[in-house]
């Protein structure tokens, strides 16, 4: 008699396609899969009637972090949508292969800009089905599109989403901006890889506040290298935080875990003007899947010089250039009081219009690198 072993086969999400935007040579190279397991995924601008465009310049800065960033990227550039409301930008997110598709990306809209994107689906190429409507703000936030529950998006070379975009009454041209566009789903052939993490701040990040917390986030649920599940009380032996580098002097820190973030908190503040490096260990960590973590991976950052306690008063704006065309703006300051060098000050323009703060967040940081004296 024949015997018959029946097992279930663990299976987890994994990155399908994933867009960063951080190439910014030309639209297309911005517009080109950053990865992609699955041939035929692209983005495709359709202007309607409007004067829509997809900007590959002036496309930095605006907030965007490391939010949903898949490989500790830091956020170089992003997609900037000009003038959206009657216009369309639609994903081909082909899944051959794969079942379970959810879609994950972060965006936010200019004060002047439509403040609802509307998201339809198709599963044939043509035949467009509206998903849902979103509301978004003047600041970046992560979206999530779940369609693990429609099984005609699986294993589906034809399916695309369509984001349409409108406009609210006093809304003006502006633009919707993207980042961090990623479709993960689930393999047939089962999770064998092992789990991937990344940090915030970003590797090579510095300026880093000396009372600084951590976060890491794994791109899938994970328990400690022995089985043992990972809870407050355990996560921390997963981790390290060195002086200078992974060869450096240990430092003592906690950690928490929630879900697949885990926030480190160093035990005392951290040294001015120093760098550090801060890792989950090799063979610390395994997926649900028994994928175990083999190779130590992290970041390296430097935290921010002593700085000088500037007041009101302290740097007098003496003058002010603003351009209309795509020069940048200039001004120029003169200091009242001498400034420590590795000091950092923060500029903006945002101004005050009738429909309130313009351009918020929209900051400068300039970062004096020698001592500056005062005028006297």
């Amino acid at each position: 008699m024949g015997c018959l072993l029946a097992g279930n086969l663990a299976m987890a999400q994994e990155l399908v396609q994933y867009w960063d935007f951080n190439q910014t040579a030309s639209q297309a190279e911005l517009l080109t899969p950053t990865i992609s397991k699955v041939a035929g995924a692209s983005i495709l601008h359709i202007p309607g009637n409007s004067s829509s465009t997809v900007e590959f310049t002036s496309n930095t800065g605006q907030d965007f972090g490391t939010l949903n960033a898949r490989q500790g990227e830091e956020a170089l550039s992003h997609l900037r949508f000009n003038n959206p409301v009657g216009g369309q930008l639609i994903f081909s997110l082909p899944t051959t292969g794969y079942s379970d598709p959810i879609i994950t990306y972060v965006t936010r809209r200019s004060a002047q800009s439509a403040r609802a994107q509307i998201i339809s689906y198709t599963t044939d190429g043509m035949n467009y089905v509206k998903f849902d409507s979103l509301e978004v703000t003047e600041i970046p936030t992560l979206i999530t599109l779940d369609f693990s529950n429609i099984t005609d998006t699986d294993n589906n070379k034809d399916f695309k989403i369509k984001i349409e975009f409108s406009q609210v009454a006093g809304n003006g041209g502006g633009n919707n901006r993207f980042d961090n566009f990623a479709l993960d789903a689930t393999s047939p052939s089962g999770d064998i890889n092992a789990p991937g993490v990344s940090f915030s701040p970003s590797n090579g990040s510095v300026n880093i506040p000396v009372n600084a917390s951590f976060l890491a986030t794994f791109n899938e649920d994970i328990k400690l290298e022995s089985g043992v599940s990972a809870t407050n009380e355990n996560i921390a032996q997963a981790f390290e935080l060195k002086l200078d580098n992974k060869d450096g002097e240990g430092i003592s820190f906690s950690a928490t875990i929630d879900g697949r973030q885990v926030s480190i908190t160093p035990s005392e503040n951290l040294i001015n003007g120093q760098n550090y490096f801060l890792a989950v260990k090799a063979n610390a960590v395994q997926d649900l899947s028994g994928n175990v973590l083999t190779e130590a991976s992290g970041i390296t950052f430097k935290t921010i010089s002593t700085q000088s306690l500037l007041n009101r008063g302290d740097l007098l704006i003496v003058a002010y250039r603003m351009n209309s065309s795509d020069r940048a703006d200039e001004f120029a300051f003169v200091a009242l009081k001498d400034i420590l060098p590795g000091t950092l000050v923060k500029f903006t323009d945002g101004k005050y219009t009738n429909e309130g703060i313009q351009c918020p967040g929209d900051l400068f940081g300039w970062h004096q690198k020698q001592a500056l004296r005062k005028v006297k």
